[in-house]
């Protein structure tokens, strides 16, 4: 799974992706003025989809048993 943190500049609004956690991505490479803040997170679209499968999965599941007597 990809994961990481998108940084935007809070002068140019050049954006970037880092996979540590700080709150401040350090100074603009693109407009050399502002700062890097974090503005989101970004995930690949693998770990997407595997999360949409198993909750259809999970729903279906459910549907199928609701009615099950233990």
């Amino acid at each position: 799974m990809y994961f990481s943190y998108t940084y935007r500049c809070d002068s140019c609004g050049d954006e970037k992706d880092l996979a540590c956690s700080s709150d401040d991505g350090g100074r603009c490479h693109c407009c050399d003025d502002g700062r890097y803040h974090r503005s989101g997170e970004c995930y690949d679209q693998e770990y997407i989809d595997q999360i949409k499968y198993e909750e259809q999965q999970d729903r279906e599941y459910e549907e199928r048993h609701r009615r099950d007597k233990y």
